[in-house]
């Protein structure tokens, strides 16, 4: 589900994105909250996908799911990025123990994401090679589960960044 809501936040279909999450009884509650954060950090609605990754947290506070509030920190590091909230982005960040990430499902796309998300601060702080740095390690994550649709994202951002280099 995952990566279809991924493919159809690229094409900006963020209403279809939303139905399909309404009608996949197979998704449990907690990672449809998620799913539904990331269409509207899409849409630029940061303080509702803020709310939403707060409520997620609480909820997997009380079932003791681990990967679930580490999960929804990273995204929440990430709404704050998209918002230009760099410094909390970088305090969620670092408050994160991306150890956890390797006991959890999909634990390797997650360290991609994390390391993502840390390239697009240092991005937009214009630290360039500390964001190549953490663009190149999410590379090889996703090309270690064949991930291309993120491996491409994180290529992407490299290029962003040779761009503004002018390294054409």
């Amino acid at each position: 589900l995952s990566n279809e809501i991924s493919y159809l936040l690229t094409l900006s279909r963020y209403d279809e994105a939303l139905d399909l999450i309404n009608h996949n009884e197979k998704t449990n509650i907690t990672e449809k909250m998620l799913l539904r954060s990331r269409i509207f950090e899409k849409r630029g609605e940061f303080d509702r996908a803020i709310s939403l990754l707060d409520e997620a947290i609480k909820v997997s506070q009380f079932r003791s799911q681990i990967g679930y509030i580490v999960i929804a920190n990273l995204l929440k590091a990430s709404v704050h990025t998209s918002s230009k909230n760099k410094l909390n982005a970088i305090n969620i960040i670092a408050s994160i123990d991306t150890a956890v990430l390797e006991n959890i499902e999909n634990g390797i796309f997650w360290q991609g994401i994390s390391d993502l998300i840390y390239g697009n601060v240092f991005f937009q702080y214009g630290s360039f090679d500390k964001a190549l740095n953490y663009y190149e390690n999410a590379i090889i994550k996703f090309q270690s589960i064949g991930d291309d649709f993120s491996l491409i994202g994180a290529l992407n951002k490299i290029g962003e960044i040779y761009k503004l280099r002018g390294e054409f």
